[in-house]
């Protein structure tokens, strides 16, 4: 009984950190677009239509995201990402820091909301000058 208490309190303690416990793994965030019924691809993989608010699980090198519309441009953007400042309280704990960064909880994305307006695409041979 004595091992299996100290295995489950050694499993608890190497699965839980303190931002990945206090803050999670993910950040909500609204995709709207211009025109409306963009669809959203997340790492290649389709996720919905603008508008849409999305739990985008945290990455520590930020996501892509693609939008992609016929007759539109496809448009792509890294969401931006820094420090989750909770995470100074693994300061006593290296196991927990490993835990926090390959959760991605180490960091969150920066923007709560992303406005994307899409732009037509040209007829063949016509270029834009800007």
């Amino acid at each position: 009984m004595r091992l299996f208490t100290s295995l489950a309190f050694l499993s608890l303690f190497l699965s839980s950190s303190c931002a990945t416990l206090f803050t999670g793994t993910r950040d909500q965030i609204l995709f709207t677009s211009e025109p409306s019924g963009v669809k959203v691809v997340i790492d290649g993989y389709a996720v919905g239509k603008t508008p849409i608010l999305l739990d985008v699980r945290r990455q520590i090198n930020g996501r892509w995201v693609g939008f992609e519309l016929e007759g539109y441009e496809d448009q792509y953007l890294q969401l931006p990402t820094q420090f989750n400042g909770v995470s100074i309280l693994n300061l006593t704990c290296i196991l927990c820091w490993g835990v926090d960064l390959i959760t991605g909880a180490v960091s969150t994305y920066t923007m709560p909301s992303v406005f994307v307006e899409m732009e037509p695409t040209l007829p063949v041979g016509i270029r834009k000058i800007d």
